[in-house]
């Protein structure tokens, strides 16, 4: 058979060791801050998140809510698609202290 351009055989996600190390700590955190949380597959979620930054400079916002998402894989939720609706906000030059707000709806 004939392989044609850009096909593959193969196909894995690569995911960056400092991507790996802050979705873990997102998800130590949340599991923390809610003792007794509990995966439920049936649920749909909803995902409301600040990012607040005392840094004026541009952050792709879709992919630190991608990071947020991912990282409560396995823990509020079996797969990031049981997401159906996100509210996202971007605080940038803040005078407050850098952090990430995450607050999480189950329907």
């Amino acid at each position: 058979s004939t392989l044609f351009p850009y096909t593959t055989l193969f196909r894995s996600t690569y995911t960056p060791e400092r991507t790996r190390v802050a979705e873990r700590a997102i998800a130590w955190e949340v599991v923390a801050q809610n003792s007794g949380i509990t995966m439920d597959a049936g649920l749909d979620f909803r995902v409301d998140v600040l990012f607040v930054s005392k840094s004026n400079r541009r952050k792709d916002i879709d992919n630190l809510i991608k990071l947020v998402l991912d990282a409560l894989n396995g823990v509020v939720y079996e797969d990031d698609s049981q997401v159906v609706e996100i509210h996202a906000v971007m605080a940038r030059g803040s005078a407050e202290e850098p952090r990430t707000d995450i607050i999480i709806w189950g329907r």
